[in-house]
């Protein structure tokens, strides 16, 4: 039997979040865009902070359901599915706190298994792969593999190695040109180079393959601009209390920051957590194959007395 204070905490928090749904144009990257760029639209509701709470639902512009997730406190969390054009299923998973776990599972649009991926303590391994006639060409992280992204109209193959990259691995766009050639060596990149949209060549290697957003000049600028731009608010002063907010946004390839919502709240300090981050200069933007990408960021933000 439920205690009259849970159910009063209950109705608080979904008194949080909108009466009704919204929806909201994306890319082909899943990136906030207007309806006439729009490849997806998303339906979600958002507490009065604006994070996603809840089942998320995104559509392909034409109407087909495209994929279904939870979300709890801007973060997906739960189960996590995909389907074809057809309506079949194409990946079944799970996350937690925004990161992977589990088996993935993943299947042809003819419900011919595709493959199955381990994630496990922040580690991606493909444990099996299986060609669209049936035959498995990959067994426990050994063989031969190939990938078609229909989100971001890439195919790519190559081989693994005891769970790992080896050997020459090429990719193309969905028209057939050509995305990347590279050579890995027991699962570290030795060389690549890429093409962009307009042909460009990009050289790269392990370094550069993938990297993160970054306050220019490093973590240690970042931590400067924290200190010197932050304003303790007074309410917080008064109450002798200190704490912590969890911003979430996004970089775009130009640098600029985007889309800030607060993820891990403290009352006290939402506020300012937004402004020092609305009022950020300029970041290093992420880097994917050596070309610069839109890519979200998590920034915890102190504050101590």
């Amino acid at each position: 039997m439920y205690s009259f204070s849970s159910i009063f905490i209950a109705i608080l928090y979904f008194a949080q979040l909108s009466t009704a749904q919204e929806k909201e144009y994306l890319d082909k990257y899943q990136s906030p865009t207007t309806p006439e760029k729009a490849v997806y639209y998303r339906l979600c509701k958002r507490d009065d902070m604006k994070r996603m709470q809840g089942k998320v639902l995104i559509y392909r512009i034409e109407g087909s359901l495209y994929s279904e997730v939870n979300y709890i406190d801007g973060l997906r969390d739960g189960y996590y599915v995909t389907y074809h054009l057809n309506g079949n299923m194409a990946i079944k998973g799970m996350y937690e706190d925004d990161h992977r776990v589990g088996t993935w599972e993943h299947w042809y649009d003819n419900r011919q298994k595709q493959r199955e991926d381990t994630y496990i303590d922040g580690k991606h391994h493909v444990e099996s792969y299986w060609d669209r006639a049936g035959k498995q060409t990959l067994k426990q992280g050994t063989g031969a593999f190939e990938l078609h992204d229909d989100t971001h109209g890439i195919a790519e193959k190559g081989k693994f190695k005891n769970y790992v990259k080896d050997g020459a691995w090429v990719g193309y766009f969905d028209d057939g040109r050509m995305y990347f050639q590279e050579v890995w060596s027991e699962g570290k990149l030795t060389k690549g180079i890429s093409h962009d949209d307009q042909n460009k060549t990009y050289s790269y290697d392990n370094d550069s393959f993938q990297t993160l957003p970054a306050f220019v000049g490093g973590q240690a600028e970042l931590e400067k601009y924290l200190e010197k731009n932050k304003r303790y608010p007074k309410k917080a002063q008064r109450a002798g209390v200190a704490g912590k907010v969890v911003v979430k946004f996004t970089v775009e390839i130009d640098g600029k920051i985007t889309h800030p919502h607060v993820i891990e709240t403290n009352s006290y300090f939402n506020e300012e957590a937004l402004r020092l981050v609305q009022e950020m200069p300029a970041w290093k933007p992420a880097l994917l194959r050596g070309q610069e990408i839109k890519r979200n960021y998590i920034l915890p933000i102190n504050f101590k007395l």
